[in-house]
């Protein structure tokens, strides 16, 4: 449930909803009317709404812009690896989500591929990947193309360097609505948060059909000298969620364990304000992690 709030800002109700159209599963497109003052109601567990979700094996990583898709990262027995992208459908908003299934060898491989992102059409999934499989240290973003949503996914590609980088761990990545930003996760060498916790990076480029810029860090307003992780664009692109890294010390502000931080922006052409931390609602002294 959502409650009501005089002192509510127009951010936190725009989080609100994002939170609450996934949890009641209504369409993510359509939940953005004329603010009303909302905050957040109480956090609800995942297998009360989703109990085709398993928690030992199982984290969301996207949901489909039309909210009849949903993407996971999977560890349950049956795979083709350690972890692999699984699908659950459904046939609308206010239906059941149907069984896990898995994507295939086209996409999976003996090693842990996880932390999907699809775009806006339905057609394309970027995903990390540590393949070939040596440790649980090196990965780099892969793409998968669908020629409709009714056809299978293509076999997945490394992408350029210009994505991946030099000798970094790339650990989460979020395409923007309109596929002209790719957001990464990365260890990379150079971040503002030092040589081992992780900034969030991106990529540009002028249309779909143009090659990507080089991965660029979102700067000190996003990130600091501590650690932002798995980071998720909303389905307007205006919010960037992100997490602490349950490794690192979190950022100050927070609640005590790790915890989720939202950047807001103006207009996908805007640059990102300072991240607020979604208060104690949300986050506690315990981890709160992967939005």
């Amino acid at each position: 449930m959502i409650a009501k709030s005089k002192k509510t800002s127009p951010v936190q109700w725009a989080a609100a909803v994002l939170v609450f159209a996934v949890l009641a599963g209504v369409g993510l497109t359509d939940a953005y009317p004329a603010p009303p003052p909302l905050t957040f109601g109480e956090p609800v567990n995942l297998r009360l709404v989703i109990p085709v979700i398993e928690a030992a094996y199982e984290g969301i990583d996207c949901f489909s812009a039309d909210g009849l898709e949903m993407y996971v990262s999977s560890s349950r027995p049956g795979g083709y690896g350690k972890m692999d992208i699984r699908i659950s459908r459904r046939a609308s908003t206010t239906d059941h989500w149907g069984p896990l299934e898995n994507l295939g060898p086209a996409v999976n491989s003996a090693g842990n591929d996880l932390f999907a992102s699809i775009s806006a059409d339905g057609l394309t999934l970027y995903f990390c990947s540590d393949r070939p499989y040596v440790d649980d240290k090196t990965y780099d973003v892969f793409v998968t193309t669908r020629a409709t949503k009714n056809d299978p996914w293509g076999q997945a590609v490394k992408m350029s360097p210009e994505i991946n980088g030099p000798g970094g761990c790339n650990y989460g990545v979020s395409i923007s609505p309109d596929n002209l930003e790719l957001y990464v996760n990365s260890f990379r060498p150079g971040g503002i948060a030092g040589p081992s916790p992780t900034d969030i990076y991106v990529a540009r480029r002028a249309t779909a059909s143009d090659p990507w810029s080089n991965a660029v860090n979102l700067g000190d307003t996003v990130n600091s000298p501590y650690s932002e992780a798995w980071c998720c664009l909303s389905p307007d692109g205006l919010l960037l969620f992100f997490s602490d890294h349950f490794n690192a010390q979190p950022r100050p502000g927070g609640y005590g364990g790790a915890d989720i931080w939202m950047a807001t922006r103006a207009s996908l052409s805007d640059p990102w304000e300072a991240p607020l931390n979604l208060g104690p609602k949300i986050n506690s002294s315990r981890h709160e992690i992967m939005p």
